[in-house]
């Protein structure tokens, strides 16, 4: 669903997320569990936007309605250069380096707070309510708020 399978020059062809892990490993160093995060995290929020973006009129107005207060949109924040220096790194790596997560070309960036205790949270409620099926099912909107939610 993600991987891309065109070879770049100076890319590597990646068609897995087992190693998108190992080569955020080699080529940056990181631990094996800060890669898997990350690469859990980048799937996650990709999954959040394409099912916001696909809900109806009257789901998205729900869906605004149930998290506009806690003041965020349905958009990927990235990960904060102070404590989270490594996540920003790793992910910015696979974004713009491998040309995984297409859609956050350009939009891996310093975040405005950190972001790893949020995400940790979502994933949980993310795990709770998602089950892959190796193929492209959306989030209903009832599963976007459940999980947009947990952010806080």
């Amino acid at each position: 669903m993600h991987a891309d399978e065109s070879e770049q020059p100076g890319q590597k062809v990646i068609s897995t997320r087992e190693q998108c892990v190992d080569a955020a490993v080699t080529e940056k160093g990181c631990s094996p569990k800060a890669a898997q995060f990350v690469v859990r995290v980048l799937d996650m929020w990709e999954l959040l936007e394409a099912s916001a973006r696909g809900l109806c009129p009257s789901d998205q107005r729900l869906l605004t309605d149930s998290i506009s207060p806690r003041g965020y949109s349905v958009r990927f924040p990235s990960f904060d250069g102070g404590g989270e220096l490594e996540s920003l790194q790793i992910a910015q790596f696979l974004v713009d380096a491998l040309g995984q997560w297409p859609t956050f070309k350009g939009r891996v960036v310093l975040a405005d707070a950190p972001s790893i205790r949020s995400y940790e949270r979502m994933l949980t409620a993310f795990d709770s309510v998602y089950t892959p099926t190796g193929g492209y099912d959306p989030l209903d909107v009832d599963d976007l708020i459940v999980v947009l939610n947990a952010r806080l």
